[in-house]
């Protein structure tokens, strides 16, 4: 999937992002639209393996490598990036100079048999690449692993909404539907804050009939009196819906925000909900983004 809005982003912006050096609200939509665009991914990527590059060669200077290495190599799997980065560049410069040493060489030197060259440059060859697959394996399993505590989190969380639901048909007596109108609300749907890199989104599936979509918003914070959400359609990057004033629940040691969205403005396709506190005084604050995807 890609988006239309992705070229708006130049390459210095891209490199302010990977060091850190943005605002975290323009943080947070980079992080979204590397999830749904692809042309944003590969751009991300080719401007990641640039910087990468001048680093190794020693071309940055200032605060491009201070934040460099005080933000970008805080990440085990970029310091995996850079030390391939590294060999490489170790490989390249042995080669250069085993040429330029032949070059300069007397005549009778070149009596070295072309094979041992050879064999020693694929030696090279066969080191770089077991470097490139050792750390690639790493990432992988790193990154297996993080899916894997995220799909626990998920199972967890699904359990106690379904414990929720049961709860709530027992409780609640069955109210017989009107002859003139039937009306499906769509089963609640608990969204945990949205983090760099997380995992699959999560899905809600609404039926033909239903007039609303209710979600709980997990809290991280809850040291306010009110809260406001927005809805917004990260195919257009436009806001669709805004919450009135809400208010914190309670259970347990959960804390979160019902927020309930009319059925009939969500499309099959990415969503995402930002969630802005009203404090008692001062400027309201953006808490935490809630991504989600609806299949009808």
């Amino acid at each position: 999937m890609s988006s239309p809005h992705w070229t708006q982003y130049d390459e210095q912006l891209v490199v302010q992002y990977l060091l850190g050096a943005i605002p975290e609200e323009e943080a947070t939509r980079l992080d979204e639209l590397a999830l749904v665009s692809d042309e944003f991914a590969e751009r991300l990527r080719a401007v990641e393996y640039d910087l990468v590059d001048a680093y190794v060669k020693g071309e940055l200077s200032g605060e491009v490598l201070g934040r460099f290495q005080l933000h970008y190599l805080t990440s085990p799997a970029r310091r995996e990036k850079v030390k391939f980065a590294e060999s490489l560049l170790a490989w390249s410069n042995r080669t250069s100079e085993i040429s330029a040493r032949s070059a300069l060489s007397p005549r009778r030197q070149w009596f070295i048999p072309a094979l041992a060259f050879a064999a020693a440059a694929c030696l090279v060859l066969a080191c770089g690449y077991l470097l490139y697959e050792n750390s690639r394996l790493r990432i992988q399993m790193t990154q297996t692993q993080r899916d894997h505590e995220r799909l626990e989190l998920r199972e967890r969380t699904l359990e106690r909404q379904i414990a929720e639901q049961r709860l709530a048909t027992a409780t609640v007596p069955e109210k017989p539907a009107s002859p003139l109108k039937s009306t499906v609300n769509a089963i609640a749907l608990i969204l945990l804050p949205q983090t760099r890199g997380a995992g699959p989104i999560p899905t809600i599936v609404l039926s033909p009939t239903a007039d609303r979509a209710e979600f709980r918003l997990e809290l991280e914070s809850a040291d306010f009196t009110g809260f406001q959400a927005e809805l917004k359609d990260l195919a257009i990057n436009r806001v669709l819906w805004r919450s009135g004033n809400l208010k914190e629940e309670s259970q347990g040691d959960s804390r979160r925000v019902r927020v309930s969205v009319p059925a009939d403005l969500l499309k099959p396709r990415n969503y995402n909900i930002e969630l802005t506190a009203i404090p008692s005084a001062g400027a309201r604050e953006l808490l935490n983004s809630y991504a989600f995807r609806v299949v009808r």
